[in-house]
Order: structure tokens, then C-alpha cells, then sequence
């Protein structure tokens, strides 16, 4: 939306019957007709005085706040109230500047609340601790085409403390998230969601979920250069962090050169990770492109493209990790294994194509036990095609699976202690002759 098309938007007539008048607040540097039309009128100093006064108006009857076009400085944070919607004009069109030591809008135990359409530029504040966007306890908030830049001393996004249906839609996050903190982080969230958002270059994650999160869908969403910034870079992509996080998807998102894994299941339950394209990774220790461990139950990873990770493809490590469907995914030209289980348990690997990695298709070692590997492709990887070399291994079918062109052994099933092992019908040439098989 541009500046001169502003007013033409807000005085377009309302369609619904008995809505309360919205209150418009006119920017120091808005237009002269603009600022005639306004309820309110800023002065470029602590414009957070006549934005609260409009919302704590707007909330007594339920209206609309507008911003206009144009910069509005704060001095203290915004606080929205119950059943109010704080509507910009646009991203880039209005901006939103706090001062130091302060949270840019702070949402504390409300309820219905929208905002929209605006930037929050991070260029003043400096204090670590400081959040941009901070929703506390609240219940049933939309945050919807905001754009936050250069918010270096916190968090960008920020619902936390027992929210429920919290919502991102079309939101941007970029250099933010220093000192350890996330550009979106969901912390004891439930019922809520991140689609259709940006997260770029920032010193940790670029979306996560940690603590009691219970419901969280994360879609169509694009990541890039998460953890490559800052004094000790350092962050995953997407980051399912705590044993407590249940039911989270993570769906048709692009996840781009993160400094470790692009995405990390660290814990969680239930967690499905699908259709994604997960690229480039940048740290030679710990950047997977997907790594599941420290007692991650019930994942599935299942139609994604993975490529170019620093290290493996798919790392599943731990004893503790445990039923993991990995299946139908397209896993190339990553640094070294293209999936790798070290010691996990109840482990399906079915129906994808692993080419071209720095080192074998699948490595088994560890004390693993319950592991299918069925219908794959393992083949034009610099290693083995499919080898276990760990030191036990109960339980295990590995069957059906085409190991060609490999540059080590095609199929090396090095694992000579465990039992209940059926190893079966596993194809070594492109002509379905089996061949050159090593067997201990």
C-alpha cells in the first residue's frame, strides 16, 4: 500500500452493519490529509501516548486502531487490549520505531487481539532482554503481515507463558534474534501456528517451539541463514526443542544454509516433518540437515528434498529416539552419510532415493534394534551404499533395496553380532544381478 492510497482505503465505507468507527492515529511525517482525518495526531517524540489512548478508546466499544503511513517513535511499549486490532497501512508504509529498554508491543493475558500491517524497526534498542512483539498468557492473537528488521537484543516474535491460538501469517523477521534468542519462538503454545513466513539471518533459530508446546503447525514458511550472525553464531533453521512439545507439523517450508541443522527435533513427540526443502547447511559439527534426538518419539519424515547438508542428510541418534518413519525422501550431495542411525530404536526407512552423498547411503551402528530399511535407493555415493558396522544390532529387516554405483561396497553388512536379522533380496547392479555382496 502506498502513501497516497492510504486514506482512500480508510475512508472506503464499511460492509458490515454496527461497526464501531475506527480510531485513526496520523504519524509526525504523514500527510496533510491524513493527519486532518485522524482521531489522533503524534509528534515524532513518544507517540506511544496517543496510540495507547486510541487503543485503551477502541477497547471500551471493540474498534479498529489505525496507524497511518509514516514513522511512529516510541518511548514505552504498546499494550493492546482485549478485542482490539491494531491495523498499519501496510509493511515498509508504516513503521514503528521503540526506544531502548523496552518491549516494542507488549500482549499480556488478552485476548482477541490483531495486529497488522506494519514494520518494527529494531535500529535504537540495545538492552538484551528486550522482545519486539511479546505476547504473555494470552489467548487468540493474530499477527499478520508485520515486517520486524535489526531487532538484535531479543526475541522478534515472542508468545510465551500458557498462550493458546496464537497466529503468524505473512510475517518477516530479518538480523534479528542476537543474544540467543529466536526470530520466531513459540514457548508453552498451543493450538497455534506460523505460515507463510520469513525468518532470515539471525544468531540462533529461526523458528522454534520449546517447553509445553502442544498443536503447532508450521507452513509454507521460508528460513534462511539462521545462526550465521553475531558474536557466537549459532541455530537450526527449525528447532522442535523438549520432551514436552507434542503434535507439531512442519510442512512445505524452504530452510536454507543454517549454521547447524536446518531442521533439529530435539525431543518432541508426534512431530511430522513434510514436503520441505531443506538446503545447505554451514558448521562441519552438528549441520544435518535433519537431525532427531534426546528422546524424539513418533517422527516422521516423509516427502522431503534434502541436499548439500554439511554433514548428514538425516542424523537419528540415541537409544532413547524412537519410532521414526523416514520415508519417500529425495536425500543428495550432502557432506557425509545421506541418513544416519547411531543406536536408535523402532526405526522405518522405506521408499527413498539417497544419491550422491560424501560418504555411504545409510550407515547403521550403535546398539540399534527394530530396524526396517525397505525399498530404497542407495546408490553414486562417495561410501558404501548401505552399511552396519556398529557393534549390536537385534532385530533388524533390511530387504528389497537397489545398492549400485557406489564408490565402496555396494551393500557391506559388516554387523556380525545380534539376532533375528532377515537381509534379503537387496539389489547390487542396475541389471538386478546380486552381486558382489560382503557379508559377515
Amino acid at each position: 500500500m502506498t502513501r497516497q492510497n492510504f486514506m482512500a482505503v480508510f475512508n472506503k465505507p464499511s460492509t458490515g452493519s454496527g461497526a464501531p468507527v475506527p480510531f485513526l492515529v496520523a504519524a509526525n511525517d504523514a500527510l496533510q490529509q491524513t493527519k486532518d482525518a485522524a482521531s489522533y495526531q503524534c509528534d515524532g517524540v513518544a507517540d506511544d501516548v496517543q496510540i495507547q489512548e486510541a487503543i485503551d478508546a477502541a477497547g471500551a466499544i471493540g474498534a479498529k486502531v489505525i496507524l497511518s503511513e509514516g514513522t511512529f517513535v516510541t518511548a514505552a511499549a504498546i499494550l493492546p487490549d482485549n478485542k482490539t486490532s491494531l491495523i498499519g497501512a501496510g509493511r515498509d508504509v508504516t513503521i514503528i520505531q521503540p526506544a531502548d529498554l523496552i518491549h516494542g508491543i507488549n500482549c499480556i493475558s488478552k485476548s482477541d487481539i490483531t495486529l497488522q500491517g506494519f514494520t518494527m524497526d529494531g535500529v535504537t534498542p540495545t538492552t538484551v532482554g528486550t522482545h519486539c512483539i511479546r505476547i504473555f498468557g494470552s489467548t487468540d492473537v493474530t499477527v499478520r503481515d508485520v515486517k520486524i528488521i535489526d531487532w538484535i537484543v531479543g526475541h522478534a516474535f515472542h508468545p510465551k507463558g500458557i498462550c493458546s491460538r496464537i497466529r503468524f501469517e505473512n510475517c518477516y523477521a530479518n538480523n534479528t534474534s542476537g543474544f540467543g534468542y529466536g526470530s520466531f519462538t513459540l514457548e508453552d503454545c498451543s493450538d497455534s501456528w506460523v505460515t507463510n513466513c520469513f525468518a532470515g539471518t539471525s544468531n540462533i533459530h529461526g523458528i522454534q517451539t520449546k517447553d509445553t508446546c502442544d498443536n503447532v503447525i508450521i507452513s509454507g514458511c521460508q528460513v534462511e541463514n539462521a545462526g550465521n550472525t553475531g558474536t557466537t553464531p549459532s541455530g537450526h533453521g527449525i528447532r522442535v526443542e523438549s520432551v514436552l512439545s507434542t503434535r507439531i507439523l512442519i510442512s512445505d517450508c524452504s530452510v536454507l544454509n543454517s549454521r547447524q541443522s536446518n531442521v533439529s527435533i530435539s525431543g518432541g513427540l508426534f512431530v511430522t516433518i513434510s514436503n520441505c526443502v531443506l538446503s545447505g547447511t554451514v558448521a562441519a559439527a552438528g549441520g544435518d540437515g535433519i537431525t532427531v534426538r534426546d528422546s524424539a518419539k513418533h517422527i516422521t519424515i516423509t516427502g522431503n528434498i534434502i541436499r548439500t547438508a554439511a554433514v548428514d542428510g538425516i542424523y537419528v541418534r540415541a537409544v532413547t529416539t524412537q519410532n521414526v518413519v523416514i520415508t519417500g525422501n529425495y536425500i543428495n550431495n550432502n557432506g557425509n552419510d545421506g541418513i544416519q542411525l547411531e543406536a536408535p530404536t523402532d526405526i522405518n526407512v522405506t521408499g527413498n532415493i539417497v544419491t550422491d552423498n560424501g560418504d555411504n547411503g545409510i550407515e547403521l551402528f550403535g546398539a540399534f534394534t527394530r530396524i526396517i530399511i525397505n525399498s530404497n535407493s542407495f546408490n553414486d555415493n562417495t561410501g558404501d551404499g548401505l552399511e552396519t558396522s556398529g557393534t549390536t544390532g537385534d532385530d533388524y529387516v533390511i530387504t528389497g533395496n537397489n545398492c549400485f554405483n557406489n564408490t565402496g561396497t555396494n551393500f557391506d553388512d559388516g554387523q556380525s553380532v545380534g539376532v533375528n536379522k532377515v537381509v534379503a533380496d537387496n539389489l547390487t547392479t542396475l541389471l538386478n544381478i546380486v552381486c558382489g555382496i560382503k557379508k559377515n
